[in-house]
């Protein structure tokens, strides 16, 4: 549905909230990490027409991201990975495109790391750039 033109702006208009609690609720782990003020900042966001094509965009340009990422040179920067569940992915994409990075799983965490493991991540981004 993202990556259809102009579809999601009609599908999601003055419906923003049905799709952000289905999604707050199916990614995350660790349950009440996201204050309902919070999920509001979130949903308000996300509302308008300019944030939801904003939003699909980046969806809708994964083609072109795989095709130019076969292009570029492994990154030298050192790079810090923190993943919960989709930290599979993350190891992946990491080892094949960083030369030296350090990879953290975050186990029982969902797609919010940072508010789901607010001490942890802080720990690890410490550690990192120390």
């Amino acid at each position: 549905m993202n990556q259809v033109p102009d579809l999601p702006e009609q599908l999601l208009q003055g419906r923003m909230s049905i799709l952000q609690n289905w999604v707050f609720d199916y990614l995350m782990k660790v349950k009440g990490s996201i204050s309902p003020f919070d999920r509001s900042v979130f949903i308000a966001a996300y509302s308008s027409p300019g944030a939801i094509t904003a939003d699909d965009g980046w969806y809708q340009i994964f083609g072109q991201d795989i095709a130019d990422l076969r292009t570029y040179p492994k990154l030298r920067t050192p790079a810090l990975g923190i993943g919960g569940i989709s930290y599979p992915l993350l190891a992946t994409f990491l080892k094949q495109y960083a030369a030296y990075y350090t990879l953290i799983e975050l186990k029982n965490t969902g797609h919010w790391v940072p508010e789901q493991r607010q001490r942890e991540t802080t720990e690890a981004l410490v550690r990192f750039f120390q």
